[in-house]
């Protein structure tokens, strides 16, 4: 979850190559700095944690559609290229 960052606009020019187009689920805010962002992208799930700052800064809610970055190091070596 800390792995991955979350844009409005599709980045381009980056060294990351895992972009997908995402929709906002759910946020949730702990008692930390942090806020969980519940992340659909098709039929996947994903989870972002960004500061609390960032979330107020990008104005995110659920629905909103987004553009999560994930670096290639956090995706786990048995989901590349599996069949399920």
């Amino acid at each position: 979850a800390q792995d991955v960052i979350l844009s409005r606009d599709r980045p381009d020019g980056l060294s990351a190559l895992n972009i997908l187009a995402v929709t906002i689920t759910g946020l949730s805010e702990g008692q930390g700095p942090g806020v969980a962002v519940g992340l659909r992208a098709g039929q996947d799930r994903l989870l972002a944690r960004i500061t609390r700052r960032s979330a107020t800064r990008m104005r995110l809610a659920t629905g909103d559609r987004l553009h999560a970055i994930l670096k290639a190091t956090a995706v786990a070596p048995g989901d590349v290229g599996g069949d399920g």
